[in-house]
């Protein structure tokens, strides 16, 4: 699900500390009043609650919220692009960074082929060996000899 901001506005009235009393017994018995603070020492005012600072807090819910929703883009590891005296492969990513978090993962069982696929994943134990601007390193127990997909969210 989207996080969707909400624009707070402050509530704006031409007398923002005035209230009326009506007496319960005699209803036709209503006074206007001003209602003032009377809190004694204020020790720590605290923060304001106001339009600017709830905006600020949407603003900061939505970075956060954008910076874990990904799309997952699907990537293939061609056999021939493995270093099989290191067991490595450099896959290019263009919106990773050297602080980006990913998440690398096979491909939706909804095939036979994605099914073998994901099979052939696992018996390769591809694990993350590190990053680059552009870039992830994959490390394979088992060099794959056959392409295999992946798809790859990366996170900021």
């Amino acid at each position: 699900m989207t996080f969707v901001t909400k624009k707070w506005a402050d509530r704006q009235t031409q007398y923002p500390n005035r209230r009326t009393i009506t007496n319960i017994a005699d209803p036709t018995d209503t006074k206007t009043v001003i209602v003032e603070r009377a809190e004694g020492t204020v020790s720590q005012t605290g923060d304001a609650l106001n339009a600017d600072a709830l905006n600020n807090l949407e603003t900061r819910i939505y970075n956060m919220n954008a910076s874990l929703v990904g799309t997952a883009t699907e990537y293939t590891l061609a056999a021939a692009d493995w270093n099989s005296s290191t067991h490595l492969i450099n896959v290019s990513i263009p919106d990773v960074t050297v602080t980006s978090n990913q998440d690398i993962f096979g491909l939706p069982a909804t095939s036979p082929a994605n099914i073998q696929n994901n099979a052939a994943l696992a018996a390769a134990n591809i694990q993350d060996y590190g990053q680059a601007a552009g870039s992830i390193t994959l490390y394979a127990e088992n060099v794959p000899s056959t392409d295999l997909k992946i798809r790859v969210i990366v996170r900021a």
